[in-house]
């Protein structure tokens, strides 16, 4: 059956008729006569138009530090943590999440592959957790039975733009610092940001073990982050404590992520047990879907697989994105309801025009443009 059957119902004949003439319009307005050009850009979406701008720029900027990047690791591959630079790029690839856990560097207390099995095990213990995360395990190369690990911000950072270039990925790293352990997360492409930045690094909590200190709380904030958590007043094992932590950072990350997109009514975290809990468990709220958060991550999506993207406003509520492949134009219109609502499809080729109706029973909010244009090449 053909693939494009599966996913939407084409309906040509007597619908046609009913696709607004306006959309159409500016669909055959866009191929004809250069001079027609300023019409068609002052019917930009301005909403839209700046965040599409700002998506090419992070594109562009993420291209340059991925040249640098591997310009350096090809001076230093001896010491790049994945042994292989592109090991995971050039892997399978979805439109999950991505979360990859360093081990712990050598010479600490809590050096090696402990702490990150056992988050790994948590994570993968969260029911449903597989259709939310692409969790990579066994990335790290080892040097004589002693594993490589990510030297810091700038290592994590490099990581991102090698390995998951435009991509969102939670990368956790870990510092020792005297007798104490840092654990830090590099967020990378995960959240929009203020400055157009592709990743941005936090320091998830400090763990120590100091007599006659209370355990510790995680401070405000959407990112249960804590300032220092005493292990020694807990019952649990230390490596348990610091892997529940760097769980349950990760698991709300992945839930922010998620309701960034669109899916509302994700709770990962409420599958963890009391067991692997914290200091400071508990519910917390978490940043509601944002139209235009959305609409952002799209863009910079569909431009990653090297399409151009125009946008275009027709009404106050009604948006579309035009893709042209070819001497094919494909539009997607979309409503401040995407992604819980389909968008509607829309192709033309010269004169003869086509309407898509997405099928509501196969169509879920995780589903992007970017797989429903594959879907129609």
């Amino acid at each position: 059956m053909d693939p494009v059957s599966v996913f939407v119902v084409p309906v040509i004949s007597a619908l046609i008729a009913k696709i607004p003439d306006l959309i159409f319009g500016h669909l055959e307005r866009r191929g004809a006569l250069a001079a027609r050009q300023q019409e068609e850009e002052a019917r930009l979406a301005e909403r839209l138009e700046d965040r599409r701008t700002a998506a090419l720029r992070t594109f562009s900027r993420e291209q340059d530090l991925q040249r640098f990047m591997r310009e350096r690791q090809a001076r230093y591959a001896a010491h790049y943590p994945l042994g292989v630079v592109g090991r995971i790029a050039r892997g399978p690839q979805s439109f999950l999440p991505s979360v990859l856990v360093s081990p712990v560097p050598a010479g600490g207390r809590y050096a090696g592959n402990a702490i990150p099995a056992l988050v790994h095990e948590l994570i993968w213990n969260v029911p449903d957790a597989r259709r939310y995360v692409d969790l990579h395990t066994g990335a790290f190369v080892s040097d004589h039975g002693v594993p490589r690990a990510i030297g810091g911000s700038l290592g994590a950072a490099e990581i991102g733009a090698l390995e998951f270039s435009g991509r969102p990925a939670v990368i956790v790293y870990f510092e020792s610092i005297g007798d104490k352990l840092v654990a830090f997360a590099y967020l990378n492409s995960l959240v929009p940001t203020a400055d157009g930045s592709t990743g941005f690094a936090l320091r998830v909590a400090c763990f120590g073990r100091t007599p006659g200190l209370p355990a510790g709380l995680p401070g405000a904030g959407d990112l249960p982050t804590w300032q220092y958590v005493n292990l020694a007043a807990l019952a649990q094992p230390d490596d348990q404590v610091i892997a529940a932590v760097v769980t349950w950072f990760v698991v709300t990350c992945l839930e922010i992520h998620w309701r960034l997109c669109g899916v509302t009514d994700i709770d990962l975290r409420s599958g963890m047990t009391i067991s692997e809990s914290p200091p400071g468990f508990g519910s917390r709220q978490v940043p509601r879907s944002v139209f235009a958060s959305r609409m952002e991550r799209e863009i910079s999506q569909i431009a990653h697989a090297g399409y151009e993207v125009e946008t275009a406003e027709f009404t106050d509520d009604r948006v579309a994105l035009v893709i042209p492949i070819g001497d094919r134009q494909i539009a997607f219109v979309v409503t401040d309801a995407y992604p819980v609502e389909p968008p509607l499809v829309l192709t033309q080729s010269g004169r003869d025009r086509q309407r898509f109706e997405l099928d509501g029973a196969s169509w879920s909010p995780d589903r992007t443009l970017l797989e429903v244009l594959e879907s129609l090449r």
